[in-house]
C-alpha cells in the first residue's frame, strides 16, 4: 500500500506538472499576441478600440489561466510521501505504543478513541472518524477470511472499499 501510494504521488505530480506546463504555454502565447498587437497598434495596422477590446479579453484569459495554475499548485500540496510515512507509522503503532510513556499513550488514545464502555468484563471503545471506518473494515475482512479462507489472502478483501464498478468505464467489471 505504501509503494502504491508513493507511485500514485509520482504519477499525480507528473500529470499536474504537465497541466501547469500547458497552461504556462497558453499564458505565454497570449502575452506574445498582446505584444504583437501592441506593435501593430503603434504601426497603425489596428485601431485603439480593437487593441483595447482584444487586450482586455486576452488579459482576462491570462488571469483565468493564472488561477488555474494556482489551483493545480494548491492541489499539489497533497503530499503522498507524508501519507506513505503515516501508513508506515501506523504499521508500527502497536510496537511504538508499547514503549511510550503513559502521557503519550493517553494522548494517542484521546486522538483515536472518543469513548469507552465496560460491560460484562469487556472494554468496548468507540472510535473517532476515520478510525471507526478502519476498524469496521478490518472486522469485515477478518470475518471473510475466517469464513472462506483462513490461511489465504482473499481476492474480495478490497472489494469492501469499492463495491461499485471501477470508475474507468473501459476497465473490465
Amino acid at each position: 500500500m505504501v509503494s502504491t501510494l508513493r507511485e500514485s504521488g509520482r504519477e499525480t505530480r507528473q500529470i499536474r506538472d504537465a497541466a501547469i506546463g500547458r497552461l504556462e504555454e497558453q499564458r505565454v502565447a497570449l502575452q506574445r499576441r498582446i505584444d504583437t498587437m501592441y506593435i501593430d497598434k503603434l504601426d497603425g495596422r489596428i485601431d485603439m478600440t480593437t487593441f483595447d477590446r482584444l487586450s482586455a479579453e486576452w488579459r482576462a484569459e491570462q488571469a483565468r489561466i493564472g488561477e488555474l495554475i494556482e489551483g493545480h499548485r494548491a492541489d499539489g500540496e497533497i503530499n503522498f510521501e507524508e501519507g506513505a510515512r503515516l501508513l508506515e507509522l501506523v504499521g508500527r503503532c502497536q510496537e511504538l505504543f508499547a514503549i511510550q510513556s503513559a502521557s503519550e499513550k493517553r494522548q494517542l488514545l484521546d486522538f483515536v478513541v472518543s469513548d469507552c464502555s465496560w460491560s460484562d468484563g469487556r472494554l468496548t471503545p468507540t472510535f473517532r472518524k476515520p478510525f471507526d471506518l478502519l476498524v469496521a473494515t478490518r472486522k469485515q475482512v477478518d470475518e471473510q477470511r475466517a469464513k472462506f479462507a483462513p490461511d489465504a489472502l482473499l481476492a474480495t478483501e478490497f472489494e469492501i472499499w469499492y463495491p461499485q464498478r471501477d470508475s474507468n468505464p473501459r476497465s473490465p467489471p
